[in-house]
This record gives structure tokens, sequence and C-alpha cells, in this order.
């Protein structure tokens, strides 16, 4: 009957040979990983099309696709398994886009333009090959049924320990927008107004990391036992090997992460403007304007907001406990380890917040004021030129 395990079979498998065997793999790595060069791929194509409807009417069309494709070595000086299992990272970003213009002269000193757009794009940055459930394989711990390779370190002197690196995330993100613009000349006078609506979407699994596994094999299980310290519970100097704790699958620590399932988020941006463009007179032009923006608060689909009410010391979730339970964002024994604590959970109405538990701004008055005065000269002048605004950004949906 063999002593070896599961896990090591497996690894001596996929791990290449040693390639300085002149080493002893117990006083030195005896693999030496060779570089491997970071390989990236962008290739992009746009087509645009534009057409004169008549003497007052002109649009365009544009569409645009690419994608993004990088791949990293990801396990510091371990190499990569034959069958590419770990220590690689692939990040891919697949977008598409569509644009279209309509401009409209309605008169002499009158006009507008109309622009429609749409974005989508999907990222993901994946460690190793996440399409198989290796835990299967190596025999490792794998509650929440996660595939991919897990995190193994300290598997002993030979120094082929793989790495989840960059956490694991996926997200797709779409954006429309659609913005009206005008123009009008009175006089001295060149109006200026419009308005935008922007919607954005972001579906997102957020990072990841050891939802896969994680396990240390410096677990001192090969030692012998310093029975001269009973009390100490040590191992006798220089005995056990990480490598034969490895081989025996005998890991001083094993962890596995829960993460929550997609966040759904939709967010809504409005904006109005209007300026007027005065020339004063020769010398002097204004600038006065004023700009509206209404940034509603971002919503999430399942509405998992957590806050905090500060009056009776409670974590405030957006929906009930239960109904975390049911989606998978967390369980009845990670809440009860915080209930034991002392931590409280309270509703957004018990705290008087509203339902998603963010007061929201909706709207922010916004002057654009500026002048520009010519001090002196004609064919080479000097102008004097000032201004004051004031802008308001909106929370950014996406990192």
């Amino acid at each position: 009957m063999s002593l070896r395990s599961s896990i090591a079979t497996y690894m001596y498998k996929i791990m290449p040979l040693p390639n300085k065997p002149d080493i002893n793999p117990l006083l030195a790595p005896n693999y030496f990983a060779p570089y491997i060069q970071s390989q990236r791929n962008d290739p992009t194509g746009t087509m645009r099309v534009d057409h004169r409807l008549s003497g007052r009417d002109q649009v365009f069309l544009r569409y645009g696709q690419g994608i993004s494709e990088q791949t990293y070595p990801n396990g510091g000086d371990s190499p990569i398994p034959a069958d590419r299992s770990t220590n690689i990272r692939t990040v891919t970003m697949p977008n598409r886009t569509v644009a279209f213009s309509w401009t409209r002269l309605f008169g002499p000193s009158f006009f507008g333009e109309t622009l429609i757009n749409y974005a989508r794009e999907r990222r993901s940055n994946i460690t190793g090959d996440q399409t198989k459930d290796y835990a299967a394989l190596l025999g490792t711990p794998n509650p929440f049924q996660r595939l991919g390779f897990p995190e193994i370190t300290n598997i002993g002197s030979f120094d082929m320990a793989t790495t989840e690196g960059n956490q694991t995330f996926v997200d797709r993100s779409r954006i429309f927008n659609i913005q009206e613009n005008m123009t009008k000349v009175i006089k001295n006078h060149q109006l200026e107004f419009g308005a935008t609506v922007r919607l954005a979407w972001l579906d997102i699994r957020p990072q990841e990391q050891y939802v896969k596994g994680y396990l240390n094999f410096n677990s001192l299980a090969t030692a012998l036992y310093d029975t001269s310290r009973p009390t100490q519970f040590t191992n006798v100097t220089r005995t056990g090997d990480n490598q034969a704790n490895f081989f025996l699958g005998i890991p001083a620590l094993v962890r596995v992460n829960k993460t929550r399932p997609w966040y759904h988020f939709a967010d809504r941006e409005h904006y109005f403007y209007v300026q007027d463009n005065w020339k004063a007179s020769s010398r002097l032009t204004l600038n006065l304007g004023l700009r509206i923006e209404s940034f509603p608060i971002v919503h999430e689909a399942n509405n998992t907001w957590t806050s905090f009410d500060r009056n009776n010391m409670a974590i405030v979730t957006g929906i009930s406990l239960d109904k975390l339970y049911a989606m998978g964002a967390t369980n009845p024994g990670i809440v009860k380890a915080y209930t034991d604590l002392g931590v409280k959970f309270t509703s957004p109405q018990a705290a008087g917040l509203p339902t998603e538990t963010i007061y929201t701004d909706l709207a922010n008055l916004e002057p654009r004021l500026g002048f520009a005065y010519r001090l002196f000269g004609h064919q080479r002048p000097t102008v004097l030129r000032g201004g004051f605004s004031r802008f308001a950004y909106p929370v950014p949906l996406g990192g």
C-alpha cells in the first residue's frame, strides 16, 4: 500500500521534471523556471458610414468591435504545468460599440445635433484552467463546488508551489447615452442648450481569493515530537520536511473562502445645460451658463446593500437575512459567529433609512461663468481670460 496522497500523485504527474539534476532537492531547488513572456493581443475593427440626407440633414453610423487578450505567468518562480492548470493568468475583454449622429440645420442661425451611442464589454481575469473540478482530482475540500485549481504552498524544497495570484473576477458592463445639443444665434448672443440621459448596467462577480481552497503544508507532521518540552508541543530541531508532509497529504492549514454571487447594478445620470456666449462689446465676451445634473443612487437588483445604524449600533441589510441565505450571499453559520460576538442586524425601515439604505441627491446646480477681455492689439491681441465653475461627479459604477 502506498502512502502517497492523491494530491501529491496528481502534482507529481503535471509538474515538469527537474532540469538541474546535479542539485539535491533536499538542499536547494532543482528546477529553474524559464522566463515566460507576457503576451497581449488587441485586434480591433471599426466601420463608419456618413450620408448627407439633404442640404439640412447629415447622419453618420459607426460600429466598432474588438477584444483585448492578455496572458501572464502567475506563479513567481514556480513552473507552469503541462496542462496549464495553474500558475498562469488570462485576461480577456471583448467589446462592441455603436454610435449614431444626426445633425440638422433648422435655419441660418439655428442648428442641432442628436447623438446616440451604446457600448458593452465583458471583462474576465481568470487564473489557470477553471473548467475542471480539480478538487475531485486532488482530493481537497471543495464545499462550495467551485471549479479551478486551489492554491497550494510549502510543498517542499523543490519550490513548485501553485498560486492564484491576482484574484479571479468577471464583469459585464453596458452603457447607453442619448444626447441633444442645440445652438441658436440671436444678434450678439450665442445660446447653447441641451440634455443628456446616460444609463449603465454592471453585472459583476467580485474578486475571489481561495474560493477553490488554500492548502499550506508547513505542518511539521513528519517532525519528531520533542518530549523534553511536553508543555510546549514543539518539534525536535531539524526534523520533518514539508515535502514529506505534502507526500502524505497532511497540511497545516486548509482554508476555503465563501464569496457572494453576482451583483447586478443599474445606474442613471441626467444632465441639462443652458449657456449664453454674449459678445458684450468689441473687447469683452461673457460666458454665462448653468448645468443641472441628477445622479440617483445606484440600484442593485437584489438590494444587497449594507449600512450601519449608529443609534442602535447595528448592521443594516437591504434585504432580510433569510433572503441573503436563499441567494447564497451568506449563511446562518457566518451570521451566528458575528451575533455570538454581540453584532446586531436590522432592516432599513427599523433604522429609519430608505430601502436602498442610502439617501440620494436628485439635483445639483452647477454654474459656468467665464469672460475673455482683449486688453490691447488687433493682429496679435493680448487677452485676459477667467472663469468659475462648480462640478459634481457621480459614484463610478466600476473600478
